[in-house]
């Protein structure tokens, strides 16, 4: 949530820098063409518009989705904007990096990736592991996931020797 408190504080400040009381349509259009929002990405800006509708709702009981020219201001934004693309690791990729990395400087990266990949794990998943949640059994090693988006413990096994996950 705190992101999204961000998003409104940058907003209430903005307002209150410009003294303006009632927050509509006119005065959101004027924001999101201020010189601050036309240096981000239309992305960037439709993922701020969506934060402070949000918190809009929320904190004043205004609701932005209502209001049409705001959206297709944004719209208009991101005609011909392409988003960059993000390069994908090929399994090949992941194995040539197990594989060749020397293990006295990768060894880390090399267990996030093979319990990241395997565990179809997310990156908070990952962070928010602690050693207490390995367990070494027979033939390999079990691998608790305790804190997921879902909410719901996930447990996964990796065998020596074998790319099966049960």
């Amino acid at each position: 949530m705190l992101v999204y408190e961000k998003a409104y504080d940058t907003f209430t400040e903005w307002c209150n820098k410009k003294k303006i009381t009632v927050v509509d349509q006119g005065v959101l259009m004027v924001y999101f063409s201020s010189a601050k929002m036309e240096s981000y990405k239309p992305s960037t800006a439709w993922c701020i518009y969506s934060k402070l509708k949000s918190m809009l709702e929320l904190n004043d009981g205004v609701d932005i989705s209502k209001f049409k020219k705001l959206q297709m201001l944004l719209k208009r934004k991101s005609t011909g904007y392409r988003p960059k693309k993000s390069r994908i690791l090929t399994l090949e990729d992941i194995y040539r990096f197990l594989k060749e990395a020397p293990d006295n400087n990768f060894l880390a990266v090399k267990v996030a990736m093979i319990v990241g990949v395997f565990g179809a794990c997310r990156r908070m998943e990952l962070v928010d592991m602690s050693v207490d949640d390995i367990e070494y059994i027979e033939g390999g090693i079990k691998i608790r996931v305790p804190k997921t988006k879902t909410k719901k413990i996930r447990e996964f096994v990796l065998r020596k020797g074998s790319e099966d996950v049960v």
